[in-house]
């Protein structure tokens, strides 16, 4: 498995997540029309190679955009996610490092934006 799909594997397990998304996460983007709030994971890797060339570890930066109507809802999801990270195994070395808002006008949603480093 990805680490990507490891990271929506645990949000999809977690109650608090799924009390408030219903399963609505998603890899790299969501379908226009999708329901609020929403969760979209996508990462940046880096590698660490072997003299042989063949990857050692992976260390990713995971972002993590919680989507909803108001800052509110979005934060309140933020915050199922932060929960949700703190249950990751300790071999991944899961920790949020920032958190940020965000916001759409165009579409009249906001965000609240996790960056998560998970090693693989």
């Amino acid at each position: 498995m990805s680490i990507e799909t490891d990271v929506c594997a645990l949000l999809t397990a977690s109650p608090e997540v799924q009390a408030l998304v219903a399963g609505r996460v998603a890899l790299n983007a969501v379908n226009e029309g999708t329901t609020l709030p929403y969760i979209i994971v996508s990462a940046n890797h880096a590698f660490t190679f072997t003299l042989d060339k063949s990857i050692s570890a992976d260390e990713a930066a995971v972002t993590i955009e919680c989507w909803g109507r108001s800052a509110a809802q979005a934060e309140a999801v933020g915050d199922a996610v932060a929960i949700a990270i703190l249950t990751a195994p300790l071999i991944t070395g899961a920790t949020v490092l920032a958190r940020v808002g965000g916001v759409d006008p165009e579409n009249g949603l906001d965000a609240s934006v996790l960056t998560v480093e998970w090693w693989a």
